[in-house]
């Protein structure tokens, strides 16, 4: 397993509020310089909010991606640290990831490896007690 701050930590450029914001005011000024009517104005500034919502999925798509990769390199890494899917069919290492990601990703992926090892060991513990 690599660091936990590896995982939670893209390269990438996140666009958030003051980005947001001052593309917002970059807008507005434009509609404010330019000489429109009383519903010309009225319609474009309610474009605003949709504009600067499209632009910020825009600019952060590559820090969205690149997040979603290292959530996805964190748990091949934990499967391949611990093997449980060497005796877990996908269902069962879905089933699991998805346990200790909701008991712990609030805590970051320390927590949740630990979630996964815990499970892990009460599942190997139980595999062999099912009649």
């Amino acid at each position: 397993m690599k660091d936990w701050e590896y995982y939670s930590t893209p390269k990438a450029k996140y666009y958030g509020y003051e980005a947001k914001k001052k593309y917002k005011d970059e807008l507005v000024a434009v509609i404010d310089s330019t000489p429109l009517t009383t519903d010309e104005r009225k319609q474009r500034m309610d474009d605003v909010p949709k504009l600067v919502r499209s632009w910020a999925a825009e600019k952060n798509e590559p820090y969205n991606k690149e997040l979603q990769h290292l959530h996805t390199e964190f748990f091949d890494d934990a499967r391949k640290d611990l093997g449980y899917e060497d005796w877990l069919n996908n269902v069962g290492v879905s089933n699991l990831e998805c346990k200790a990601w909701e008991i712990g990703h609030s805590s970051g992926f320390s927590e949740v490896y630990y979630h996964l090892h815990d499970l892990y060991e009460f599942l190997t513990d139980m595999k062999d007690c099912f009649k």
